[in-house]
């Protein structure tokens, strides 16, 4: 295991540090450097961080952990299960492979972010845009309005506070993937006249909304739905598609409905 601490002179002419090639820990000299860092953690299991300017961190291979600080950061862990984190800044966190946990800090509304799975089963928490990608994940916005994106895969998105837009996509004309509930997303904390639901490519007149059962949902979700399992929630209703479940999702009241102001088409 190899410890770093860095400066402006360990950079290479391109602005950039490689690690050693085996488990290393990789800082800035100080915290507050003016020095904007490309650091390359190559293989092993690393431990980066980054000062308060901008910067790009790569963990490459390995199950890495990247601790971003103020400014707007490129954040990506490639290979391995990785723990990608940020502070404040309008900042790009991407996963890559991997089971990978990212979470950026949602306490401040005027940064944007964009925090992407890719592949794996991720857990990503934030506020901006959150796109899980392939994979079962897990999303969670925070307490403005975010925008949330499963893709693939049977994921859980809660949007917590603020206007939220769930975004659900039909897959059923996708040659790989077969139509059912593989791709069916569960939505934790919609609220009328607050979020919204974005449908990719078509209409609320090409929906079939029906209510569902939370024996139904258990069946689909399976584990994913008991630990969501929704205290108080006393009608679930169904998002379909052409025989494809594109989403569930309930509320605390026995009249709740969708509208077509509920949608909208992007």
């Amino acid at each position: 295991m190899a410890n770093f601490i860095i400066s402006k002179i360990d950079l290479d002419e391109n602005g950039v540090f490689f690690g050693s090639g085996g488990n290393d820990t990789i800082k800035p000299e100080s915290q507050y450097t003016s020095t904007f860092y490309t650091i390359m953690g190559l293989k092993g299991n690393d431990w980066i961080e980054d000062g308060n300017q901008d910067g790009i961190l790569f963990g490459m291979e390995g199950n890495d952990t990247i601790q971003g600080q103020e400014g707007d950061d490129l954040i990506y862990g490639n290979e391995g299960n990785d723990s990608l984190s940020r502070s404040p800044g309008a900042d790009t966190i991407y996963g890559g492979q991997g089971d990978d946990k990212i979470y950026d800090d949602a306490a401040f509304v005027d940064r944007f972010n964009v925090l992407l799975g890719n592949l794996g089963n991720d857990t990503i928490g934030g506020l901006g845009f959150l796109y899980g990608g392939q994979g079962n994940d897990v999303i969670d916005g925070g307490d403005y309005g975010d925008e949330l994106s499963g893709d693939r895969g049977q994921d859980v998105l809660g949007g917590n506070g603020g206007n939220d837009l769930f975004v659900l996509h039909p897959t059923a004309n996708i040659n790989e993937i077969p139509k059912g509930t593989e791709n069916a997303d569960l939505i934790t904390d919609f609220i009328n006249g607050e979020d919204q639901i974005a449908l990719v490519g078509i209409s609320y007149q090409d929906l079939n909304i029906y209510e569902i059962t939370p024996r139904e949902i258990n069946d689909i979700f399976g584990d994913r739905a008991v630990d969501n399992n929704f205290y108080g929630v006393v009608k679930f209703l169904a998002i379909g598609y052409q025989g494809e479940l594109l989403g569930v999702t309930g509320r605390d009241r026995s009249n709740f409905e969708l509208r077509e102001d509920d949608f909208i088409t992007i």
